[in-house]
């Protein structure tokens, strides 16, 4: 728990501190690490705080289906937070069950810290999502790996992802940008 809230804070840290105004941040991994990605996404849309936690997470998903696309590979898998890792998510619909179905008056699986300023901190049950609302932009963050071929562990194939989040309407384009650099 304290690690998960350590990243967290650091996480709210970078984004609250204006250091960027990209909407996705990409850390990747180099030498035999290469296909490892640290992946970070500013706060989405909703009005509600479970809407904001769902668009938010779903914007993360796309985020890494398109980094692995582009980065010409077609599978990626989950590798922290370890709810979503060890979640045997290999499929867009299972990611969105898990991650971003929270009804719009929900407040199971949600925890809502408050703070100063008319704020709070908020975390969902897949350990992705989290940052202060009401004092600046919250983000979704997690850690995946990038395969050519499908592995033995549950991955997502990164084209259905995408043409599955197109055919639900929950895609969207990318207008603030990506950000990247390298995990140290």
């Amino acid at each position: 728990m304290n690690t998960k809230f350590l990243s967290i804070a650091l996480t709210g840290a970078i984004l609250l501190s204006g250091c960027s105004s990209k909407d996705v941040h990409i850390a990747k991994g180099k030498g035999e690490n290469m296909n490892s990605r640290e992946m970070s996404v500013n706060q989405g849309d909703g009005y509600t705080k479970a809407g904001m936690i769902n668009s938010t997470n779903t914007k993360l998903l796309q985020a890494a289906a398109e980094e692995t696309s582009k980065s010409g590979y077609q599978y990626f898998s989950f590798t922290s937070p370890a709810v979503v890792a060890n979640a045997n998510i290999n499929t867009t619909d299972a990611f969105l069950l898990k991650c971003a179905s929270k009804s719009v008056g929900a407040s199971v699986g949600l925890t809502v810290l408050t703070l100063g300023m008319g704020g709070g901190l908020m975390m969902d049950d897949c350990d992705m999502f989290g940052g202060a609302t009401g004092i600046g932009k919250a983000s979704s963050s997690a850690s995946f790996t990038l395969h050519k071929e499908k592995p033995t562990i549950a991955a997502l194939d990164a084209n259905l992802v995408l043409s599955d989040l197109k055919s639900k309407q929950l895609y969207k384009e990318n207008t603030g940008g990506v950000e990247y650099s390298e995990v140290k």
